[in-house]
């Protein structure tokens, strides 16, 4: 089993990302750099061996089981893979928002794919060349022996890297990934106020805002504010009665948006 590996390999990406928090001054780093930081010094953490284990995490099953129309299926199973959720609280915390963020935002707001299809192009090359040394009748390596073995008995590592090089490269991975993106978030009532402003997947702009002024919006846009017009969906009041009850005049969510210019930008 390659149980075990998995979990070292996402403890170790868990406290890379704790040292990397301690270390930096995210205050004077925009979302993008400490994006980038993410991919050059947590995600090869994350993914090392990625070609061998990739196809026994729930990541890799969110894309090849299930009914490709179950989009809620797709990111249900991303959320519960313990890479993607290293990936998904590093982006949070980028972003300012508490962990009950909806991921589906989260995604769009930062525009970027599920680590498992980041290191696709890297996986797939390694797939093809053991597939090659596999087709040598002469080869009796233990790479191609163990090859051989999956492709004759359709075995799960074998199955998985052959329907997913059918179905094309990262790019068209990726294009999945924001279809599925698409159909969920306009059929969550949580994310109606974020469909109004987000069209598409995207990294958004404001996110080379300082960090305080980025997250006073992301967690307005994303709805991961103590607002009553979030909160309020939990006890019970109608959407309409939910006021800002603090403020000297009080507004309701639609009147929000253009009250913020970095908002009426991105509405537009």
């Amino acid at each position: 089993s390659l149980k075990p590996a998995i979990e070292n390999l996402s403890t170790k990406g868990k406290r890379a990302c704790l040292a990397l928090k301690r270390t930096i001054n995210s205050q004077a780093l925009s979302g993008w750099s400490l994006m980038k930081l993410f991919d050059h010094l947590i995600a090869p953490i994350l993914t090392y061996g990625a070609p061998v284990w990739l196809p026994s995490t729930h990541a890799a099953r969110a894309r090849t089981r299930g009914d490709p129309l179950d989009h809620k299926g797709y990111f249900k199973r991303l959320s519960t893979d313990q890479f993607e959720r290293v990936h998904l609280g590093f982006l949070k915390w980028v972003l300012g928002v508490h962990n009950r963020a909806t991921n589906t935002a989260v995604y769009g707001e930062t525009g970027r794919a599920p680590l498992s299809i980041s290191v696709h192009q890297q996986c797939s090359k390694y797939f093809i060349r053991a597939l090659s040394k596999a087709s040598d009748d002469q080869d009796f390596s233990l790479l191609a022996l163990a090859v051989r073995e999956q492709r004759t008995l359709n075995l799960e590592w074998f199955d998985f890297w052959d329907s997913t090089l059918r179905i094309g490269g990262r790019d068209q991975l990726e294009h999945q990934h924001v279809l599925h993106w698409n159909a969920l978030r306009s059929n969550q009532s949580k994310l109606s106020f974020f469909n109004t402003i987000k069209h598409e997947y995207g990294y958004s702009q404001y996110l080379d805002l300082r960090r305080q002024d980025r997250t006073h919006v992301a967690k307005l846009r994303l709805s991961a504010h103590d607002l009553l017009i979030e909160t309020g969906r939990y006890t019970g009041d109608l959407r309409t009665c939910r006021y800002c009850v603090d403020r000297s005049n009080a507004v309701t969510l639609n009147q929000l948006p253009m009250a913020d210019p970095i908002l009426e930008d991105e509405a537009h």
